[in-house]
């Protein structure tokens, strides 16, 4: 879903010349990167819909006047797991048979539910 505080505004910093020389090899003319930090307690990206960087897609604006008038929101925060809720089961914690029938029971629920298709 969507969250207000799924919209960022950031500042694009200098380009550093040693990161452009190193990335030039790997980008043609229509392609662009953000960068993000990971520094902090959350990076901009886990802010950003809770993104994970496997192949997620963002909108950049660079008209100042769609951003100047922008009040940002908090970004979303997930509700805090309830206590005495079962825990969420690690493949590590599981023995081959136990995960083998796990996994085969999924396979069968997705295969014949498409609504988690």
């Amino acid at each position: 879903g969507l969250h207000p505080g799924d919209v960022r505004v950031l500042r694009a910093r200098e380009r550093f010349p040693a990161l452009h020389s190193f990335l030039k090899p790997f980008a043609s003319k229509r392609q662009s990167a953000i960068i993000f930090s990971v520094l902090g307690t959350r990076s901009e990206s886990d802010c950003i819909a809770g993104s994970d960087l496997d192949g997620d897609e963002f909108l950049v604006i660079t008209n100042p006047d769609l951003v100047e008038g922008f009040k940002p929101s908090e970004p979303y925060q997930a509700p805090p797991t309830p206590a005495g809720a079962s825990k969420v089961l690690e493949v590590d914690d599981l023995e081959d048979e136990e995960l083998e029938a796990q996994l085969f029971e999924h396979l069968l629920t997705n295969m014949y539910d498409n609504r988690f298709a």
